[in-house]
């Protein structure tokens, strides 16, 4: 057997994305790779052969995992901070030597994300954090706007979000990925429900042992449906394999099923579903055997189920089987103040994706969409920065880019500006919009006498009502 000689061994270790760390009996650095500079966010270097007391006294991390482990001479793991922000999930292993005593502390580090740490805090038992399928940053697009990025494997897109709604669905979709309940996902097309599926998926343990299966009900032609969602046995029907064939349900064995559109299932096959979700069992076409399946249901629509069972288009029994857990994705007009950071994305990803470098979307396009519906929520959004990227014939995408109806903002902000979603004291409605005004003004103004000019007011009236807003805030 050939051995590997310890400059070997730290050639490997430098080619890890684990950060190690190696400690004498006493707590003082003795070793460690490359990777731990970038998960710490500073140099290690001038405190080789130092203690970690140090570092813990200096304030650069919050406490010491490999110090506990020496004093307790038991595997410790713990979260530690760094002065610099990052968060680490670190396990700190005490090596005794043949007399018994403690000789040596290996630390192995990893970097913690935003997802990870809402795990720790939200899971009902001990998590492998290996099943979270996850990476998440924060970005900067702008001058102190701050926005998160979860990359979730098995989807293109990303999942951006600063506004509180959002951060507190995917909170929600953490601690879902922790327990097996059904979910219903609601929201209207092109919000982001199979996004935040995915998301749900990955924070389980199913992330290890099966596959995340997305349907689309409405892509389905009727005839077909539940042999797609069953499978069929061969000789079953005209047309059918010689080897038959798995459903989706089979397919999904262990991991999750994300049937979208559920609405547009008919009525016929949502009775078999309805068994299926019971029993666990399913049925091929042409066989009498049932086969039982360990499946997640994950289901979603744009459509208000609830109205559908009073009309008769869908099953109450069906519908209250799903309902278990139900949960809405805001669309995108109700959390404008993302959009921005949503350009950004989508700009850097189309512009890698066909090679089209050095694109400079100006703020004034940005600005100016902010006030459009987005009936296509955030799929529209991303379609129109393709279309921006890829017809420009300069590298800067100006207003005068924009195409109708994106182009008519006066008209388009009209179709919203005035919507009422609830009754209350006339006088209490339009002193909150006229405040809600005058602080969308402020925003987009740099100096008060701007502020003025777009408002149409003089300059005490807009004083008088910061003042006001100033108030309201305390």
């Amino acid at each position: 057997m050939a051995m590997v000689s310890s400059q070997e061994l730290e050639t490997i270790l430098n080619h890890s994305r684990d950060a190690f760390l190696l400690a004498d009996n006493e707590g003082r650095i003795l070793f460690f790779n490359s990777a731990i500079e970038e998960l710490s966010g500073f140099s290690l270097k001038k405190y080789l052969g130092k203690n970690l007391k140090l570092l813990v006294n200096k304030g650069l991390i919050s406490y010491s995992t490999a110090l506990e482990a020496i004093e307790k001479k038991q595997t410790i793991t713990g979260k530690i901070e760094t002065y610099k922000g990052k968060k680490q999930l670190v396990t700190s292993v005490p090596v005794i030597n043949r007399s018994g005593s403690l000789d040596r502390v290996v630390c192995n580090i990893r970097g913690l994300s935003i997802i990870q740490e809402k795990v720790m805090q939200n899971s009902f038992n001990t998590v492998d954090l290996d099943t979270i399928k996850l990476k998440e940053k924060t970005i900067n697009y702008g001058i102190n706007k701050f926005y998160n990025l979860i990359e979730i494997e098995g989807c293109d897109d990303g999942l951006v979000y600063k506004d509180r709604s959002m951060e507190e669905l995917v909170d929600l979709a953490v601690k879902l990925g922790r327990v097996e309940s059904t979910v219903l996902i609601y929201g209207e097309t092109g919000s982001g429900k199979e996004l935040i599926a995915q998301l749900i998926h990955n924070c389980s343990s199913r992330a290890l042992s099966g596959p995340f299966i997305k349907v689309n009900c409405a892509s389905i032609p009727v005839s077909l449906i539940e042999s797609e969602l069953f499978g069929y046995e061969h000789g079953s029907f005209t047309g059918a394999l010689k080897q038959g064939k798995k459903g989706y349900f089979e397919l999904a064995h262990k991991g999750t099923l994300l049937l979208d559109e559920i609405a547009e299932l008919p009525l016929e096959v949502q009775a078999k579903l309805l068994r299926a979700l019971q029993d666990k069992r399913i049925n091929r076409i042409g066989d009498s055997k049932s086969v039982a399946v360990d499946v997640r249901i994950i289901a979603a629509t744009n459509r208000n189920l609830e109205q559908m069972v009073k009309d008769g288009r869908f099953r109450e029994d069906l519908y209250f089987r799903l309902n278990v857990v139900p949960i809405e994705v805001p669309p995108l007009r109700s959390r404008i103040s993302e959009i921005p950071a949503l350009f950004h994305f989508f700009t850097e990803k189309i512009s890698k994706k066909y090679g089209i470098f050095n694109i400079r979307i100006l703020d004034e396009v940005v600005d100016h969409l902010q006030g459009y519906p987005w009936p296509g929520n955030v799929r529209e959004l991303a379609n129109l920065v393709e279309r921006l990227i890829v017809t420009s014939s300069s590298n800067t995408i100006r207003l005068s880019n924009l195409c109708e109806p994106y182009r008519s903002r006066t008209s388009l902000l009209n179709k919203e500006k005035f919507s009422i979603y609830g009754l209350y004291p006339l006088k209490e409605i339009v002193n909150e919009f006229e405040l809600a005004v005058v602080k969308k003004a402020l925003e987009q103004s740099k100096t008060y006498a701007e502020a003025t000019k777009k408002l149409d007011i003089s300059l005490s009236s807009l004083m008088r009502k910061i003042k006001k807003i100033k108030h309201n805030q305390m």
